[in-house]
């Protein structure tokens, strides 16, 4: 499996992320989002958390050879500066259980470690399967709770967090970022 990553820019890479979502469309309703449409996949491009620069966002389209595989959507600094938030993976159901998960993790790790610390996400309804499948991969649990949204509703959040390994130069205790 060789995974590239490319920031989205073209009509023709849009139209393969609206593929993407509508092989997602379990991830959706999974988390209780409407169908998603082309105003989702702009919308997904560009926004960043409230008081968070635009740059910090790093919306890739993820391709093995040269077919779209997933869509990755990564802030850096957020919700702290040594912390990467994970905001969305768009991998279709079809290609799920296929390596894929675990190599987007490892390309993630190889990219930022000794740059960040952390890497969370927040599941919304997590069932004990999608939370199963995150620890799988060494996440762990650090918030848990019902929020009430504006709606009305009750929302279940669950934040997971992975410790991202740190490169430590020899004979150094000082942190160096991976190149790559």
């Amino acid at each position: 499996m060789e995974l590239s990553f490319q920031t989205v820019r073209s009509m023709p890479q849009r139209n393969a992320l609206m593929k993407l979502y509508r092989g997602s469309l379990a991830y959706f309703r999974e988390n209780g989002a409407p169908m998603p449409t082309h105003a989702t996949v702009e919308t997904d491009l560009h926004r960043v958390p409230e008081g968070v620069k635009p740059s910090a966002l790093h919306y890739r389209l993820i391709s093995n050879g040269q077919k779209p595989v997933a869509a990755i959507a990564l802030i850096v600094g957020y919700p702290h500066d040594n912390t990467l938030w994970l905001r969305r993976l768009i991998l279709p159901t079809a290609l799920r259980d296929q390596g894929y998960e675990q190599a987007i993790l490892n390309a993630i790790v190889a990219k930022y470690q000794g740059q960040m610390t952390n890497l969370q996400t927040m599941m919304v309804n997590a069932t004990p399967e999608r939370l199963k499948l995150w620890q799988k991969y060494g996440f762990t649990v650090i918030d848990d709770a019902q929020v009430a949204l504006a709606s009305g509703d009750i929302q279940h959040q669950t934040t997971l967090q992975f410790s991202l390994p740190s490169v430590v130069k020899p004979g150094s205790d000082q942190r160096q970022p991976l190149m790559v």
